[in-house]
């Protein structure tokens, strides 16, 4: 005898608890990633190129498309960093970015 079919409402909710696990798994490699923790920036030369390169970087959750929300200046330990806060136009997902401003190096 064959097991029967699982109702609609648990296959659901089975197939969210599985995109939540891929979801977290998605966030925990974000953070480890430049960019992610104000121990790792994204390394940027001018205050400028900042809310743009963190506008081009997708979104940790769906891939879709970041908006920039804000930007403020933060001091930690001894330097200074960035923080940018994104949200996807797609999913809703909120995300804080780290950037650190560093001088170019002359020749």
């Amino acid at each position: 005898m064959s097991k029967p079919k699982p109702r609609p409402r648990t296959a659901r909710r089975e197939a969210e608890r599985a995109n939540a696990a891929v979801v977290a798994t998605r966030e925990r490699i974000a953070r480890l990633e430049p960019g992610g923790a104000a121990d790792w920036p994204i390394t940027v030369e001018s205050a400028v190129l900042i809310e743009r390169r963190a506008a081009e970087l997708p979104c940790t959750q769906c891939g879709g498309e970041l908006e920039v929300k804000d930007h403020d200046a933060k001091v930690v330990g001894d330097s200074r960093r960035r923080i940018v806060g994104a949200k996807c136009r797609r999913c809703g997902n909120v995300r804080t970015i780290w950037f650190a401003i560093v001088e170019p190096v002359e020749n």
